[in-house]
Parts: C-alpha cells; structure tokens; sequence
C-alpha cells in the first residue's frame, strides 16, 4: 500500500496567476531592500491564518517561497564562487580558465551582467568581492 502525495505541480505552477503574483510580491520586497530573514518571518506569518488574520491561497504562498529560496540559492552561488575562488575577478591581469583567456575586459562584463542580474550596485559588488 502506498501513500497518496500531493504532486509538486499542483502548488508550485508558474502559470497560476496566483503563484505569479505571490513571486512578485517577495522579488519587489526584495528589490525595496527587505532582508530575506524578514521575508522568511514574513511568509511564516501568512502562513499562520490565527496570526495574520487572513488566509493566503497555496500558489501565492508557494511562488512567495519559490522566490526567496531562488534568492537564497543566488546568494550562496555567489558566495561559493567567490569564497572559493578568490581570484575568480582578477581586476588587471588576464587569467586562463580552460581555454579561455579571460582578460580585464571580459571580467567587468561579467560583473556588470551579474550587477544587473542581482539587482546591485557596482559598489555594492565591489564591496561584497573585495
């Protein structure tokens, strides 16, 4: 005898447009500056519908979460990369990686593109890279 599970689809469906709007809502609280320790605190107060005093929908709580564990997941990549490479953005001097020659130019493309990515300043990457 099996246990019947709740395939993961059913809640988490980007076309639902409640999922998109609960996505939306954490990636604007994000981009407003909102830590994601109180978007977590957040979410686990909507969740409790005796705490907020209203009961959010499963696809606007799930895209709510999906987003915040996208964060989480893009701040531990970037963390990782530069913890273990720490001279992953070489600032002058060209460095070979496979076969590619990646020289200052290349690098600050790839810096202004992963700024643009994370919604972040170029200050605020130097900063968080120094």
């Amino acid at each position: 005898m099996s246990i019947l599970t709740i395939a993961l689809n059913t809640l988490d469906d980007p076309r639902d447009p409640d999922h998109a709007h609960g996505r939306a809502t954490a990636y604007d609280a994000i981009h407003d500056g909102t830590p994601l320790d109180a978007l977590e605190a957040r979410l686990e107060w909507m969740e409790d519908p005796t705490v907020s005093g209203t009961t959010y929908t499963a696809a606007y709580l799930s895209g709510y979460r999906a987003q915040i564990a996208d964060w989480r997941a893009s701040e531990y990549a970037l963390r990782a990369a530069i913890t273990h490479n720490p001279s992953y953005w070489p600032e002058t001097t060209p460095r070979v990686r496979g076969r590619a020659l990646l020289d200052a130019k290349t690098v600050a493309n790839a810096e202004a593109a992963h700024c643009r990515r994370l919604g972040i300043s170029q200050d605020a990457w130097n900063e968080a890279t120094r």
